[in-house]
């Protein structure tokens, strides 16, 4: 996050005609979609102290754990604004964080669009939990997981694009915390905004997150009792073929033997037996077989 993202900024960011807001915005999230399949699956890419929070309140993580993947991250962060120190040190000319910062966070008079402390509060707040609940619900066990880091990455992307304006978006305390640490000033006045906001994001974003579940849950629970609920009728099909789809975070495999000469998810009136424990559909209506 640090190295590709904030990387992006104090390299290439301030040259006029080249990557801009969008493509700095690309590269926080592109490099979290790397990390989500690169370390995702020794880690489960925990490098964001928000995130990890999130997780934690929604009881997926030990407390123990949850410490031990802080103190990682703040430290990582740290190197990882180092290196980037480092890279921008060699410049023909040299490099002053005093006059080109270190991609730090702020805001107020003099930081980007000159946001007030109470624009960077609300965003910071609200854009976290929004991102920590797409993380919870794009990674529970109902959803398709092979696709969460391309949706985690992209969220990700759409924050930025309308943050860095605000506050230069952080939605990861430890990716405020790295570059302060060596921009001083400002940076660690103002630092406090970026480390309790988002993790009070991240702790809220069960709360959202549970509140989605129990509206959308709903059909599930009425297709458990073998009642039936109305799905979207949309997409044609004429081959002959059983297929799935996806509804409310469940697979639904629908088992359709003769062909579909009509919307997708609305199968003709005579259809093979489910087995026990599928969902069948008729009439473009799903049903619970038991």
């Amino acid at each position: 996050m640090v190295f590709f993202g904030v990387g992006t900024a104090v390299i290439t960011g301030g040259v006029p005609g080249l990557v801009g807001i969008i493509g700095i915005a690309f590269a926080f999230g592109l490099g979290l979609v790397a990390a989500a399949y690169g370390i995702g699956p020794i880690s489960g890419c925990h490098i964001n102290p928000a995130v990890s929070m999130g997780v934690w309140v929604a009881g997926r993580m030990k407390t123990m754990d949850l410490l031990g993947y802080w103190v990682g991250q703040f430290i990582g962060a740290t190197l990882g604004a180092w290196v980037i120190f480092l890279i921008a040190s060699g410049v023909s000319g040299g490099y002053s964080i005093a006059t080109s910062g270190l991609g730090q966070n702020g805001f107020g008079p003099g930081y980007q669009g000159g946001y007030s402390l109470t624009s960077a509060i609300v965003y910071e707040f609200v854009a976290t939990m929004l991102f920590v609940i797409v993380i919870l619900g794009s990674t529970q066990k109902f959803s398709t997981p092979g696709f969460a880091g391309l949706v985690i990455g992209l969220t990700l992307v759409a924050i930025h694009l309308l943050g860095i304006r605000i506050t230069g978006t952080s939605v990861n305390p430890a990716r405020s915390f790295g570059p302060a640490v060596f921009a001083g000033g400002q940076a660690i006045q103002q630092l406090w905004v970026f480390l309790f906001l988002p993790t009070l994001g991240g702790a809220g974003a069960e709360a959202g997150a549970g509140i989605i579940a129990t509206a959308t849950s709903g059909c599930i629970r009425t297709c458990q009792k073998t009642r039936i609920c109305s799905l979207p009728t949309r997409h044609k099909r004429t081959e002959p073929h059983p297929f799935a789809f996806f509804a409310n975070g469940w697979e639904i495999t629908i088992l359709n033997h003769p062909p579909m000469n009509s919307v997708f998810g609305q199968a003709p009136e005579k259809s093979h037996p489910a087995q026990p424990g599928t969902f069948i559909v008729a009439g473009g209506r799903m049903l619970f077989s038991r």
